[in-house]
């Protein structure tokens, strides 16, 4: 190096991109090293899903492209029925319209995780329906080396849930076999989002990178850890519950707190009446084991202290999901001032 300083724009494009957020976050990242610095363009997204491309279109700056990756089998086993004579199965042609005829630096590949996630029971997880989901993984990364077999990706990174190496394991080694095939070097790897990020909530997450050999050097960065923040941290900085300045999404019923307890203890279907079915002994509630100590319970009916990170807020809160409810004790301290 001459000591001047060279910038380079990255350009990348995504796979099973959904709304955008993976495709903003490459937008917003800036790189620098020594007298080199970069940062990201972002080419195009392909999905399914037309009202997620138009959230992509939206948060990526750039248009996004409608797709089905699906082969025809994966299309019969996962729909259940024959496509429809309009279909086509996509070809390379599709993958370089949607990045509009110009080659991505990274490939970041999002495929479909509800195949392999947990919460997803093992038995639907291997009916026919979710193991072509789970397919369209490999078929996605495999279209897209064709397309640029003749001038290779440099990068391609690749995100699921953790499972995935349990549940996908001979996918995962299908398509790590594939892109050693095609020139790369495979790593598996896992992280954890919040401590990537300096969040306050903890989402671990797998994570295959793919090096071109020829076309990068032995090398990769990996971000700085850092530590988890309490769910404190963030709510400390919003208004409370209820606070009629924060909008429509902070109101809460004006009840007083005793009202509340009553009715997280009526039973499912009845009325106020059943509350005369508990039972009280020496001051407490014999059938629900509410002792000192056991406030921080697990499950969708926990509740997270303070000072502690969440997990991840599902779309529904089933009893194996994680811990949604905080206890804020400013509200303790406005009620008492």
């Amino acid at each position: 190096m001459n000591g001047t300083a060279t910038h380079h724009t990255i350009l990348h494009g995504h796979l099973f991109c959904g709304l955008g957020g993976g495709a903003k976050g490459f937008n917003a990242a800036k790189a620098r090293h020594g007298m080199l610095t970069a940062d990201f363009e972002c080419l195009g997204g392909i999905d399914v899903d037309a009202s997620a491309i138009r959230d992509f279109n939206r948060l990526s700056g750039v248009p996004g492209t409608v797709l089905d990756l699906f082969d025809r089998a994966q299309y019969r086993d996962f729909h259940g029925v024959e496509p429809p004579d309009s279909w086509r199965e996509a070809t390379t042609a599709n993958i370089h319209a949607a990045f509009n005829g110009r080659r991505p630096h990274v490939l970041f590949p999002f495929a479909p995780c509800k195949g392999f996630s947990g919460l997803l029971s093992e038995t639907q997880s291997r009916t026919s329906k979710y193991q072509a989901l789970n397919r369209l993984t490999l078929r996605g990364i495999w279209l897209t080396l064709e397309a640029y077999a003749d001038d290779p990706i440099e990068f391609i990174v690749f995100e699921n849930v953790p499972r995935i190496a349990s549940r996908g394991r001979h996918l995962l080694d299908e398509i790590g076999a594939l892109l050693r095939a095609y020139g790369y070097a495979v790593a598996e790897t896992t992280h954890d989002c919040g401590v990537l990020g300096g969040l306050a909530q903890s989402r671990k997450r797998f994570l295959l990178v793919a090096r071109h050999m020829q076309k990068v050097r032995p090398f990769l960065w990996e971000p700085p850890k850092r530590r988890l923040h309490g769910v404190g941290d963030v709510l400390g900085r919003m208004k409370l519950p209820g606070d009629e300045t924060a909008g429509p999404m902070h109101r809460v019923p004006r009840l007083h707190w005793q009202t509340w307890v009553r009715l997280a203890f009526v039973e499912a279907g009845k009325d106020w009446r059943s509350l005369q079915r508990l039972v009280v002994e020496n001051g407490m509630l014999r059938d629900y084991a509410l002792m000192p100590g056991t406030a921080w319970r697990g499950g969708p009916l926990g509740v997270v202290p303070w000072g502690e990170p969440s997990g991840v807020v599902a779309g529904r809160s089933l009893p194996g999901n994680g811990v949604f409810s905080v206890a804020d004790p400013r509200i303790v301290a406005r009620q008492s001032g």
